[in-house]
């Protein structure tokens, strides 16, 4: 999982393997020890919002909407809490390579 913050905006891209960890658990989690860890939750009827709880981001993800996001060819699952924009995104091979990677996902047609 990659991470890239701004002053209002938080964009992570992810990799099968982190849709396989957030399909069995319902959750995932990202450490830039020492300075952040970020822990992204998926539960039913929630409605996607931002939480800080001692040293760490808890983005609580609405479950059905986000597993329907990981199966369908749709690149963005995006949310606005207050004045912060989070995009979860696919991570895809560049294009450039002739070699798939097996942790990225197809790219859509």
């Amino acid at each position: 999982m990659k991470i890239r913050l701004s002053e209002k905006k938080i964009r992570v891209r992810f990799s099968t393997l982190d849709k396989s960890e957030w399909m069995l658990n319902g959750s995932c989690h990202l450490d830039l020890h020492p300075y952040f860890r970020f822990d992204f939750l998926c539960k039913d009827d929630v409605a996607d919002f931002l939480e800080l709880i001692e040293d760490r981001t808890v983005a609580h993800l609405n479950k059905s909407l986000f597993e329907e996001f990981l199966s369908n060819e749709v690149e963005r699952y995006s949310f606005r809490f207050n004045d912060v924009v989070v995009d979860i995104e696919k991570d895809y091979p560049c294009s450039h390579q002739e070699v798939k990677s097996d942790f990225t996902f197809s790219r859509p047609l």
